[in-house]
C-alpha cells in the first residue's frame, strides 16, 4: 500500500518540477546562426551572379575542375562565413555554373558566395613524392653495397 501510494504522489511531484523548470514566456524566434563550414577559408570561392527559387548560377572563371554534381556550401562573408546553404552543381557552361540548393537555411542572395573544395593534387605530382623514391633508392643501393 505505502509503495502505491508513494507512486502516486512521486509522478505528479516530477511533473511539477518538470514544468516549473520551463520558460514562463515563449521567446521570440530567431533564425540560428550556423557557423562557417570546416576549411572555409582554404576552399575556392565563387561569386553567386543570379539567384532563383531553388538555383542559382556563380561564375566559375578559368577554373576546369568545377563539373556537374560537385557539392558546395553558400555562405554569408559578412557574418564570418555563417553557413546559409548546400548545394549541387548541376551544369556547367560558358563559364557560368548552375547549381540546385539542396539544403537552405536563409535565402541565398547575390551578397553571398559559392564554396567548393578543389580536387587534391594527385600524390604522384608532389616533390616530396618523388624525394622519397630517391632516398629510397639510394638507401637501398647503400645496403645492397654494404652486404656484398
Amino acid at each position: 500500500m505505502r509503495r502505491v501510494l508513494r507512486r502516486a504522489l512521486l509522478v505528479p511531484a516530477v511533473a511539477l518540477a518538470g514544468a516549473a523548470a520551463l520558460p514562463h514566456r515563449a521567446a521570440a524566434q530567431q533564425a540560428p546562426v550556423v557557423t562557417a563550414p570546416p576549411n572555409a577559408d582554404d576552399r575556392a570561392r565563387f561569386e553567386i551572379l543570379s539567384v532563383g527559387d531553388s538555383t542559382f548560377t556563380f561564375a566559375v572563371g578559368g577554373r576546369r575542375w568545377v563539373t556537374a554534381h560537385a557539392r558546395g556550401d553558400a555562405v554569408d562573408p559578412r557574418r564570418r562565413n555563417a553557413l546559409v546553404a548546400r548545394f549541387e552543381v548541376m551544369s556547367v557552361s560558358g563559364g557560368v555554373a548552375t547549381a540546385l540548393i539542396t539544403g537552405e537555411l536563409t535565402r541565398v542572395t547575390t551578397a553571398h558566395v559559392a564554396l567548393l573544395d578543389a580536387p587534391r593534387e594527385a600524390f604522384y605530382r608532389k616533390g616530396s613524392f618523388w624525394g622519397g623514391v630517391v632516398a629510397g633508392v639510394v638507401a637501398g643501393a647503400a645496403v645492397t653495397a654494404a652486404l656484398k
